[in-house]
């Protein structure tokens, strides 16, 4: 009769729990999966979780997964195994402990004695040789289910469109000026665009926002790429375009400035506090938004009011793990691309 086992994959955040087995005639460095043989009458699912609590003391109790797959069987030797796979949201802070032991020459031994967690990439050259093929084969079937995608933040202005240029351009026009871009060297425009508040009595943000926020949020020119850009980005994650409009007319020209430029994001957010976000990558060029940031990476893209900021300066203000700095949106998406995209 062809004896049948089972063993539990848990993965998290892009790593496999293994455990090594001390009896293992394959050499010191051989790791294996929480596995063993099926009793009589029990499921392959049963057996998988009851040889996981017996070898790392984990019971369902202590796992959270939002879904699961116990796969086909596959030969073992002359055996044939099935696989839970375990995709994990979190885990536990608690010491993992073996409590099933046997003989092996005269002592008695855990099955497992120590536990890692290993890189998706190296369970290849690391796991026990039966299991060294079939597991990365199983984690490649079915990507879909334990592979995080990534969440990007992305700020509109200055970012994905030249809302500063339209700034400027309105400005001349309006006050028979000949500022550039590159004169705004502060983003607190009352002090880049004085005429406004000494012509009009009014401050230049309700100036510009207020009286002309149509032809800032519709009118403003896309930067390079833009729609190509998210794309790219969303083949590894889902994009969120953040901004923050005062008036209810400003989002909805937001809106229609997206839809123009074929830019479809996974969602908008319309946020004055972007601390509040929880995401991945963060992207923006105001300095200001980066403090208390939860980002595990923030991108800083270089306008004339920031040029000279140092990246060390801004991560001491955020709760970025890594910040980083480019001159547009466009070689932020090439860079990660050749950096971080798998």
């Amino acid at each position: 009769m062809v004896a049948t086992r089972a063993a539990s994959i848990l993965i998290y955040q892009d790593k496999v729990l293994v455990c090594h087995a001390p009896n293992r005639r394959h050499g010191e460095n051989t790791w294996d999966l929480p596995k063993g043989h099926r009793n009589a009458g029990e499921t392959y699912k049963h057996c998988a979780l009851r040889e996981l609590f017996e070898e790392t003391g984990l019971s369902l109790k202590d796992l959270q997964f939002s879904n699961s797959l116990l796969t086909k069987r596959y030969d073992y030797g002359e055996d044939k195994i099935k696989f839970l796979l375990l995709p994990l949201e979190s885990f536990p802070e608690r010491r993992l402990t073996c409590t099933s032991y046997f003989d092996w020459k005269g002592k008695r031994l855990p099955e497992v004695d120590e536990f890692i967690w290993c890189p998706v990439e190296e369970l290849k050259y690391s796991l026990y040789p039966k299991l060294s093929k079939i597991v990365p084969s199983i984690l490649e079937e079915n990507k879909e289910l334990w592979k995080k995608r990534l969440v990007f933040g992305i700020d509109c202005d200055e970012v994905l469109r030249c809302l500063l240029q339209n700034m400027v351009d309105l400005y001349n026009e309006h006050f028979g000026e000949t500022l550039t871009r590159d004169d705004v060297t502060d983003f607190v425009v009352e002090k880049s665009f004085p005429r406004v508040v000494e012509e009009t009595g009014s401050t230049a943000s309700n100036w510009f926002f207020q009286e002309h926020g149509h032809e800032l949020f519709y009118y403003s020119d896309a930067f390079p790429r833009m729609r190509e850009n998210i794309e790219t980005l969303q083949k590894y994650g889902d994009v969120i375009i953040i901004t923050y409009q005062k008036t209810y007319a400003n989002k909805i020209d937001t809106l229609r400035w997206l839809e123009k430029n074929g830019i479809i994001p996974d969602g908008i957010c319309f946020l004055k506090n972007k601390s509040v976000l929880h995401c991945d990558w963060f992207v923006d060029d105001n300095l200001w938004n980066f403090q208390g940031c939860n980002a595990e990476h923030g991108v800083i893209i270089e306008a004339p009011y920031n040029r000279d900021v140092p990246v060390q300066d801004t991560l001491y203000t955020s709760n970025c793990k890594m910040m980083h700095k480019f001159v547009s949106f466009d070689e932020f998406v090439q860079w990660f691309v050749e950096n971080y995209a798998e």
